[in-house]
């Protein structure tokens, strides 16, 4: 009944876990923010795919539907930050320094179009 709102759950929790870990470790040299953003969004987006059975039903006494628009939209939004969190990552254009707040932003960023979707 909840695995409709599974992909937004785990998105929040990896964002949870960036900011703690952003909090926590500010001057350690090895930091996996760049590998717990891109791991989360990539739960997120499996888990959305595993959703595409239930496209086009209405759950929780017909307060979400998760009509076929928004299941791709939601899956493009999800790939594209997966997308921009790889690049970020090769990019030289970004301080290695930056990088975690920068995956905070892009995570941030996706859970919020994901609801509005």
């Amino acid at each position: 009944m909840f695995s409709v709102l599974l992909p937004e759950i785990i998105l929040a929790v990896t964002l949870a876990g960036l900011i703690g870990s952003e909090m926590s470790s500010s001057r350690e040299r090895l930091r996996l923010t760049t590998v717990t953003a891109f791991f989360g969004l990539m739960a997120a987006l499996i888990q959305t795919a595993l959703l595409y059975p239930q496209v086009g039903q209405m759950f929780m006494g017909h307060a979400i539907s998760l009509d076929p628009i928004a299941y791709f939209f939601k899956l493009l939004i999800l790939f594209f930050g997966i997308l921009v969190v790889f690049v970020t990552y090769f990019s030289n254009d970004v301080p290695s320094e930056k990088r975690s707040e920068i995956n905070g932003f892009i995570v941030s960023s996706v859970l919020a179009f994901s609801l509005l979707v």
